[in-house]
């Protein structure tokens, strides 16, 4: 067996324990979810910035994979990847940010990337878009946890396909046990199918999501699901009970960038109590002190409730121990959790 750890954001890290020689599943789901996204050869390099290496480098000499951990400096990122010369890369969207900043718009044209995949934090279809034209080439999101392994990805239409043959998924109610129609938005509970060593069975993910049983224009046939809309804990509770979920909160950050031009390399926002929301930022290079009055106006505007945001310039952003970046922290749902 293999010990895996995952990352706590549901509230509580788990050392998860996969059988060896069922890793192969995981394998091919990975081929499976770069054929989403054109065709993937056996010469074809993958680059993933990742917290640890996969079991495997290649199968056969084929397909090699190469790790850069997740910790890595910028610049020694940018140093590995203009060496490795990679057809394929697989991040964090924090990651592809940071590069995308460091290089500027001629720079992620020359990496030549046919595909770019982005995991496990947070990230809008809008800033996948304007990611993939900066990289020219597509971005898209992937829907993965240690538990259950690979769960859905985007094709190239965007649309997520459920990889039904890996995990089987169920849209309930947060509050029972009812299972919901499709289309009804709900609690992600996810059974794994492959693992006998530690068996996740109807195992409550935290996230959000809707099935979609309509067609999808790129052929396949798994169920899809749509409005994947973050954690419980990604969200803020206003007085009025009013909830912002995190994929709101998301677009109000991009307002930041195309409604009021800030520089912003990165930020968190975090809610502090039900009414006071402070928001760290990372600043551009073109960032201004008046920059940040223009954030907590815009962001008073989009909110429309009396509440205290605070607005300060950090010098870095903070990361947690495996290098994710978790731009909503509310320390009132962890509380109430």
């Amino acid at each position: 067996c293999l010990v895996s750890k995952s990352s706590g954001s549901t509230g509580q890290v788990l050392n998860v324990v996969h059988q060896a020689d069922r890793l192969g599943i995981q394998g091919l789901a990975m081929n499976r979810l770069f054929e989403l996204y054109g065709s993937y050869l056996p010469w074809h390099h993958l680059v993933y910035i990742y917290t640890s290496e996969y079991p495997a480098r290649s199968l056969f000499g084929m397909y090699p994979m190469t790790l850069i951990p997740t910790l890595t400096p910028t610049p020694q990122i940018l140093s590995r990847l203009r060496g490795l010369r990679p057809h394929l890369l697989a991040c964090y969207p924090s990651h592809l940010r940071a590069i995308a900043n460091e290089l500027g718009p001629e720079g992620c044209r020359r990496l030549h990337l046919k595909a770019i995949s982005v995991s496990s934090e947070l990230s809008t279809q809008q800033e996948r878009d304007d990611l993939a034209a900066l990289f020219n080439c597509g971005v898209y999101d992937e829907y993965s946890t240690e538990e259950l392994t690979h769960v859905a990805a985007q094709c190239r239409d965007k649309t997520y396909h459920i990889f039904e043959d890996v995990a089987y998924l169920e849209i309930v109610s947060p509050d029972s046990e009812q299972v919901l129609a499709a289309g009804e938005k709900g609690e992600v509970v996810g059974t794994y199918l492959h693992n006998y060593a530690m068996p996740f069975i109807r195992y409550r993910q935290g996230d959000f999501a809707a099935l979609d049983d309509s067609t999808c224009g790129c052929g396949r046939t798994f169920r899809a699901i749509r409005d994947l809309g973050g954690r419980k804990l990604d969200q803020f509770i206003l007085p009025s009970g009013r909830v912002l979920t995190s994929g709101w909160l998301l677009d109000a950050s991009y307002s930041f960038l195309l409604d009021i031009g800030a520089d912003i390399a990165a930020f968190t926002m975090i809610q502090e109590t039900v009414d006071e929301v402070r928001i760290e930022i990372l600043p551009g290079a073109g960032y201004t002190p008046s920059m940040s009055e223009a954030v907590r106006t815009r962001f008073l505007e989009l909110v429309g409730e009396p509440i205290t945001v605070r607005v300060t310039v950090v010098p870095e952003i903070k990361r947690s121990g495996g290098g994710k970046h978790h731009p909503i922290v509310s320390r009132v749902t962890q509380r109430q959790s």
